[in-house]
């Protein structure tokens, strides 16, 4: 006989194990968490899992949020699946046990539009007319408010991406645009295969944005992230024809692995793993692996710090710009350079200098 909780009535009582522990029903339990699979979503890569996804998401708290639990399975998507409120978490069982893999061949596969947001324990995939496709807005993991000018009350710091794989979309994998991105965290990420860029981050340019943001984009951190066989840069920050100083600010890179990214010349921005503009950005204790096909870090800015970085396979390992129409380049630091080529001579010199940029500090340099 099959009897279930609805039929029996709400007051099902559930007494927790431990000293002190109140009893409550076997509902309220079950509502501390939503699935899903609560909503209708299969999970078995071929029923169509949009709607019930949407549903589950729409139905948390504007300003509360909450988690979506996605049970291990591939989850079939056809339309951008949009979080609106602020402190949504989409929840798996890892990145490759809880997948959403979507079909339609522009859009995101998921956009955040509030602070406190995120993927953890997903991975994102794509298929059908998707998997054939390149478009600049086909992004993976999308942080962006409503398309209307700053305004206090809009932002997306503190969102994030933990234990996520990104995979073969479109567009960049994973975008953000804010206003005001501050203390948001990319960690242990796999990035691989996209058609765009790794990761970016600028004010709106990528997306089409007619109310460029004027909150600085940047304040995060890449931590502990592999970024590999992206057509763009595998990470990139700031616009390249973006004239305003404060577009990019403080991106932190550490602890990542970016090897053979910008392969396509009609989507990368220069012909190297890492393209940096703004200001008091960092990279350190990362391998960046250009694979024979280009250089390491592209930068230009002002006080950006590139320490005990390993290069790998590059036709230069740092190139330094001086921009006039976006700020002049200055206060450039890079300690600790290890440049290891295998299949390409010895570079001399492993920094290049061009149009003018000064004041720039090398320490400890090998090869």
């Amino acid at each position: 006989v099959q009897t279930s909780v609805n039929s029996l009535g709400p007051g099902i009582g559930y007494t927790p194990a431990g000293t002190g522990a109140v009893a409550r029903t076997v509902q309220a339990k079950l509502r501390e968490s939503v699935s899903v699979k609560d909503f209708g979503a299969v999970g078995n890569g071929s029923t169509d899992d949009t709607a019930a996804i949407q549903a589950a998401i729409n139905s948390l708290g504007a300003n509360t949020g909450g988690t979506i639990y996605f049970p291990a399975g591939t989850y079939r998507t056809t339309a951008t699946l949009n979080c609106t409120q602020r402190g949504v978490t989409l929840d798996g069982d890892g990145a490759d046990a809880s997948i959403i893999r979507a079909e339609q061949s522009t859009g995101a596969v998921v956009r955040f539009y509030r602070r406190f947001s995120g993927l953890r324990n997903i991975g994102l995939s794509s298929a059908g007319a998707r998997a054939a496709a390149t478009n600049t807005t086909g992004f993976g993991a999308h942080f962006e408010c409503e398309d209307v000018p700053d305004s206090l009350t809009i932002r997306m710091q503190s969102c994030f991406l933990s234990n996520v794989a990104i995979q073969l979309q479109p567009g960049t994998a994973a975008y953000w645009v804010g206003p005001a991105t501050q203390n948001s965290l990319m960690q242990n990420c796999f990035i691989n295969a996209n058609r765009g860029h790794g990761y970016a981050v600028d004010r709106g340019q990528l997306s089409g944005r007619v109310n460029l943001t004027v909150s600085p984009q940047g304040c995060m951190t890449l931590d502990t992230c592999g970024f590999t066989s992206n057509s763009g840069n595998g990470v990139a920050c700031g616009y390249p024809a973006d004239t305003v100083g404060t577009a990019s600010v403080r991106v932190v890179v550490e602890n990542c692995e970016i090897n053979s990214n910008a392969t396509n010349a009609a989507v990368y921005y220069t012909n190297h793993q890492i393209y940096m503009i703004g200001t008091n950005h960092e990279v350190r204790a990362s391998v960046v692996d250009a694979n024979s096909v280009g250089g390491g870090i592209y930068v230009a800015g002002r006080n950006i710090w590139l320490r005990n970085n390993r290069y790998l396979d590059v036709t230069e390992a740092v190139r330094v710009d001086n921009r006039p129409l976006y700020l002049t380049t200055d206060g450039i630091n890079i300690e600790g350079l290890t440049v290891i080529n295998a299949t390409l001579p010895a570079l001399n010199p492993a920094v290049v200098v061009v149009n003018g940029a000064a004041y720039i500090r090398i320490l400890n340099w090998m090869q």
